[in-house]
C-alpha cells in the first residue's frame, strides 16, 4: 500500500499542564486516526505559531485542521493566511478535514459565517444525528462556544445536534468538517471542564456522564480515513 502523507495544521494548544498529561491536539488526532489509516505519515505545521506552509512545493496528500482556543473571527494574521491557504488547497484538489476550529475556519473561508452561539457553551457529551449512511447517530464529545451559523453555499449538512444545527459539513469538493471532537478522550474533557470552569448549567451532570458513558470514535476515524483514501492524488510521493 502506498504511503499517504497528511499535514496537520495546528491552530492552537491547550494549557501546558494539560498538554503535559494528554499531549497536544496534534498528538490526539494522530493517535485517534492512525489505527484506521496505518499507511499514513503525519507532519505537523504549527500555523498559529507562525510556521510557514509552502503550498507551491509540497508532497502532502491531504490536510487536517485542528481545534483551537482562538475564534476564527479574531483579527490575527495567521487566521487570514490560513483562510487563503485552505482555498489554495481546495483548488489543488487535495482533501481537507476540519475539527472544531477547523470546522469553523473552513466554513468561513468558503463563504459561511461563524459567531459565538446564543445558546452558549456546548461542553461534554452530546447526541448527534447524522444525515449520511456512513455514520450512525450517537454520542460525541464537544467543547465549543462558537458555531457555524450560516453554512457555505452548496455545502451539505451531514450532522447536527440540538445545540449545533451545522455540526458536520460536506463540501462539493474534497472537504469535510465536524464541530465535535473525536480525538478527545472522556478524561481529557473532564479535566478541561474543571480546569477552565466555563459557564454551563449541567457541569456536575456532564462530569458524571463522562465517567459513565463510553464514547467510541473509531467509526468516525474510519469515515475520515475512507475520505482521505477516496481523494488521494494520482501519485503520492
Amino acid at each position: 500500500m502506498e504511503k499517504m502523507h497528511l499535514c496537520i495544521l495546528e491552530t492552537g494548544a491547550s494549557n501546558p499542564k494539560l498538554v503535559e498529561k494528554f499531549g497536544r491536539y496534534t498528538h490526539m488526532i494522530e493517535n485517534w486516526l492512525k489505527p484506521a489509516i496505518p499507511e499514513a505519515k503525519f507532519t505537523v505545521c504549527s500555523v498559529f505559531q507562525g510556521e510557514a506552509l509552502d503550498l507551491e512545493n509540497h508532497h502532502f496528500s491531504g490536510f487536517i485542521v485542528t481545534g483551537s482556543p482562538h475564534g476564527v473571527y479574531e483579527e490575527l494574521p495567521w487566521i487570514k493566511t490560513l483562510e487563503q491557504q485552505l482555498k489554495q488547497i481546495a483548488q489543488q484538489g487535495l482533501p481537507i478535514f476540519g475539527i472544531c476550529f477547523g470546522h469553523q475556519i473552513m466554513a468561513q473561508a468558503f463563504g459561511g459565517k461563524v459567531e459565538k452561539s446564543k445558546k452558549g457553551w456546548g461542553i461534554g457529551i452530546q447526541k448527534y444525528k447524522f444525515f449520511t449512511p456512513e455514520l450512525k447517530d450517537g454520542n460525541v464529545l464537544v467543547y465549543h462556544q462558537d458555531q457555524v451559523v450560516s453554512p457555505p453555499p452548496k455545502a451539505k449538512i451531514i450532522g447536527a445536534s440540538e445545540h449545533c444545527a451545522y455540526g458536520a459539513i460536506e463540501y462539493p469538493f474534497a472537504a469535510r468538517s465536524i464541530q465535535f471532537h473525536p480525538e478527545f478522550s472522556n478524561e481529557f474533557v473532564s479535566e478541561l471542564i474543571v480546569f477552565r470552569n466555563d459557564p454551563i448549567d449541567d457541569q456536575a451532570e456532564q462530569l458524571k456522564a463522562l465517567k459513565e458513558i463510553n464514547i467510541d470514535s473509531t467509526a468516525v476515524a474510519q469515515w475520515a480515513a475512507n475520505f482521505f483514501r477516496q481523494h488521494q492524488p494520482q501519485k503520492i510521493i
